[in-house]
This record gives C-alpha cells, structure tokens and sequence, in this order.
C-alpha cells in the first residue's frame, strides 16, 4: 500500500547497461514503490567503463545535469533522498548533494555499491578524504553492503551507518524441481558464468580451467559451461577468441535481470571466480539462491558474507586455475554434494529478498506506515 503523506527521490543508475548497480537500483526502486510515492534521477552514463575519470570535463557536465535534476524533482515537505552511487560519485557530486540536501533540511540517506568503501577512503588524498568524511558524517544514515564496511565505519560513523546486503527477488515461482532439493543426474554438468564480461570477475580464469579439464585425457568428466552478460570494450576481442578455442564453453549473449533466476533453473553451478578490486555482494550469488542452484567462487573480498565453504558452496583462492578445476570436477564426480549445496542455498534465499529488506531502510528513512 502506497503511503500519501511521504515522497522519497531516488538518486541512482538505471540500465542500460543491465549490471549490479543498476539491477540494485531498479529493484530497490521497484519495491519502494509499492510503500511510497517516487520520484527517480538518473545518474547513468549507459556505457559499460572499467573506470571513470572523475576529473574530465564530460563526468562533470552529467554531474551538472543530476544537480539540476535533484533540484527540479525534489519533491518538498515531507520528502527524503537516497543515493545510491560509486564510491567515485560519492566522493564528488555525491558530496554536492548531501550539502544541498542539508542547506534545504531534507534528510539524505547514502547506498554505496560495492564492498571496498573502506579501502577507498583509506587510500584517498587528503582533500579527498575530507571531502568523502564530510559526505558520510551529514548523511542522515549511511547503509552499506557488507560487514567489513560496517564494522569499519561503525566507530565513525555510530548509529547512523547500517549493514544492509545486496538483495534481489524473483518475480516468477521456482520450477518444482527447485523447490526442495533439486533432482540432479549423472549427464553432463552445466555451468552459468553470468554478470559483466571481463578479466577481474575472473572470465579468463574459468577458462583456463575449462581448457585444462578439456586437455586432460584421463579425465572423463562431461560438462558445459555458458557465459552470459555485457562484454567490456577491453577484453572484447581476446573473450571471443579464447570462447573459439574452448570446445565446451559458449556465449550466449545478455541476459535481463527479470530472466536471470529462470536462466539459472537451467544451470546446475553458478561460476564466478572473480577478483574484482571493488566486488561487494555479487547479485549473481543471491540469484543463485533463489534459482536453488550452488556456487563455486572466489574468496575474495567479501563474497564469504553468502558463501560458506562446503555449506552452500565452494570457494576457491582468486587466480588459481588449479583449485578452480578441482571444484568444478568435485562436483561433477559428487551429485550428493551438488544436491546438499544447492539445497542449502536454496534455503538462504529469504535473507536477501528485497521484499525483506527494503521495508526496513525505508522504515529508517522514516516510513513507519509500512
């Protein structure tokens, strides 16, 4: 039920492209809507970078236009803000407009993607730094993705900092056969490799392995493995190449964030073995749960918040193709494991559905007629 009395703009990046944070966003805007009236700026650029120049003229002109959109589309009395932005934007126009917000009496709430907040603000400048302290001290709340941010911030920033997870819903009722523990055969064993295409979430690491399982003559073990997602600019050309090469690995092109639980039902292993300097909750881990499928990932940075080795799944060290390929050939060789590891991820998905999570910030926020 929508609440008339309350408005909330929502700051954040709309697709496309179709990758974590706008898939975040949208859901989260989505959600919102069924509880309060909303107003959306779109702080997109829509074209997929590895990194943003926070200091050429072009990132500035769109700051300059979500500026201006944040002051036409402000709703007035009895509205709040949340941004949700890169860690990058947050240190920049992220700190324009929680001052404005403040000049105008309008409490303003921050949802950083990602999971490395605090090493970023370690290693800031000076100049920078105090800019990004200012920015999450005059936030009214700050909500962050992962332990290890809020257990960082916790001393600076008190009651106003809170750990919130990724989330995601699935719009569609799982098949039957993923509702309990799923029925798995002895055929071959599908593998998904699904998020954006490029060489820190680990794509050439997957496949090394899958061409060191394919190299092997005493190995008999059958299994295919799928890649799905937008390809990043710089590693186009040498992705296509090595998928050429690889006799049982295929791309198959961009998957919609509405598809992607359903897509998984078709998959046995979710792949992910990246090393992404910024990786926080991948959303393709809690989609894994909801499609009732297990996971093979790295441990790294903070991916061990949903991933319990040997519980839900299994992690790897990042870059090592060796213990990659172990993992998958476990699970291929061992459908009582496989069965037992997507049960119990299957069984996590309640703690990151966004239809959960969300009535708490916004109750934070201060929708309390929820």
């Amino acid at each position: 039920m929508t609440s008339n009395n309350r408005r909330i703009l929502l700051i954040g990046p709309l697709s496309p492209p179709s990758v974590g944070p706008t898939v975040a966003f949208e859901l989260f805007r989505n959600e919102t809507r069924k509880y309060v009236d909303v107003k959306t700026v779109d702080i997109c650029a829509h074209q997929l970078k590895k990194e943003t120049r926070w200091f050429a003229w072009s990132t500035w002109l769109h700051g300059i236009r979500v500026l201006v959109d944040l002051v036409r589309r402000l709703p007035g009395q009895q509205c709040c803000v949340i941004v949700f932005c890169s860690y990058g934007f947050l240190n920049t126009i992220g700190v324009l407009i929680i001052a404005y917000c403040k000049l105008i009496h309008t409490p303003c709430y921050v949802r950083p993607f990602a999971g490395s907040l605090h090493h970023y603000y370690e290693n800031r400048p000076r100049v920078a730094r105090l800019a990004l302290t200012y920015a999450l001290r005059n936030a009214r709340g700050v909500f962050v993705q992962t332990k290890a941010i809020y257990d960082y911030f916790k001393p600076m920033l008190g009651e106003a900092v809170h750990y919130f997870p990724n989330c995601r819903r699935s719009d569609e009722p799982m098949p039957p056969a993923r509702e309990t523990a799923q029925a798995i055969d002895v055929g071959p064993l599908k593998l998904l490799f699904a998020g954006a295409i490029r060489s820190d979430k680990g794509v050439f690491t997957l496949l090394d392995s899958l061409a060191a399982i394919n190299s092997n003559p005493e190995s008999p073990t059958q299994l295919v493995c799928d890649f799905v997602g937008p390809i990043h600019a710089d590693d186009k050309e040498n992705f296509l190449k090595r998928i050429r090469q690889t006799s049982n690995a295929y791309y198959k092109g961009v998957v919609s964030h509405h598809e992607m639980v359903r897509t998984m039902c078709n998959y046995d292993v979710l792949v992910l073995p990246t090393y992404h300097a910024g990786e926080g909750h991948p959303g393709v881990l809690i989609e894994a749960m909801f499609a009732g499928i297990t996971a093979v990932a790295s441990s790294h940075a903070s991916i061990s918040d949903l991933i319990t080795d040997g519980e839900n799944g299994l992690l790897v060290p990042p870059q090592n193709v060796s213990k990659l390929t172990v993992a998958i050939l476990t699970l291929a060789d061992n459908r009582d494991l496989l069965r037992r590891l997507s049960a119990n991820n299957y069984s996590l998905r309640r703690k990151y559905d966004c239809a959960n999570l969300v009535p708490e910030i916004l109750q934070l926020c201060g929708i309390t007629d929820i």
